[in-house]
């Protein structure tokens, strides 16, 4: 199996005039994942899809506030100011006894976007390489009416996550 990440870009956004700042090394690169090498086949484009009208503006708003700003490359915690905005929303212990987190981001209404950090034991850790890659994925876009997931929400993040990351760690991703 192979995923396909495809950089999030500043196309959610409303503001016909922004132009987003150059890419540099500092930032975080923010992708979604696509189903097959048409970037039409992007969950994140399926998942706002699916939303009643006025959730999706509020994703767009979410995904787009959220583009702007990891281009600042500050911890991803440290970007919003509202206690909520950006937390675990899931946490499951891997095949490796590793821990994962699913992180969600609550920025505008009920819409929450959830996110992964890839990492990897199988890429260089040398401290350069790590200043240097830092990726997320965007694995999932809805809305929730209540905090808590229940059971059906959290096996579908984490079979979303476990799949994006399998690959990943296995190199058998391709960026669009």
């Amino acid at each position: 199996m192979t995923i396909y990440l495809k950089r999030l870009s500043s196309g959610f956004n409303q503001e016909p005039r922004y132009v987003p700042p150059p890419d540099h090394e500092d930032m975080w690169k923010v992708y979604t994942v696509c189903t097959s090498s048409d970037a039409r086949t992007c969950t994140t484009r399926s998942d706002i899809a699916a939303l009643a009208h006025p959730h999706k503006a509020d994703v767009r708003d979410t995904l787009f506030k959220f583009h702007v700003r990891t281009h600042t490359g500050q911890e991803i915690k440290e970007l919003f100011s509202k206690k909520g905005q950006c937390h675990p929303g899931h946490r499951y212990t891997d095949t490796k006894g590793q821990e994962v987190i699913i992180w969600r981001l609550w920025l505008k209404g009920k819409v929450r976007v959830y996110f992964i950090y890839l990492e990897s034991v199988n890429k260089p850790t040398h401290p350069s390489y790590l200043i240097h890659h830092k990726e997320i994925a965007t694995i999932h876009s809805c809305v929730k009416a209540k905090d808590d997931l229940d059971d059906g929400e959290k096996a579908h993040l984490k079979h979303l996550a476990e799949n994006v990351l399998k690959c990943y760690n296995a190199n058998k991703q391709i960026y669009l």
